[in-house]
């Protein structure tokens, strides 16, 4: 997921597909850096869509809703602690 000797940190390990750190959202072995993630937003029933790379994208969906509420969760706390690190 990172480099060898990095201090990512794991809020949702890999589980059906996707995984969250503190550097990216991977999904299906597409990995977003949460540098370059805005604005992810809730779209119909379970999808997640952000501004990634300065166009609006998918990023993930599920049909289970607690997983989805871990995912969001675990992006949003990501998101945070990533935006307080750069901060500083």
């Amino acid at each position: 997921m990172t480099a060898r000797g990095s201090s990512s940190r794991t809020y949702y390990p890999m589980r059906r597909g996707v995984a969250v750190t503190s550097d990216y959202l991977l999904v299906h072995g597409e990995q977003y850096d949460l540098r370059e993630l805005a604005d992810v937003r809730r779209w119909g029933s379970w999808e997640l869509w952000g501004t990634y790379r300065g166009e609006v994208v998918p990023l993930w969906a599920s049909r289970d809703e607690t997983e989805f509420g871990q995912v969001c969760r675990a992006l949003q706390r990501a998101l945070e602690a990533h935006r307080d690190e750069v901060k500083y």
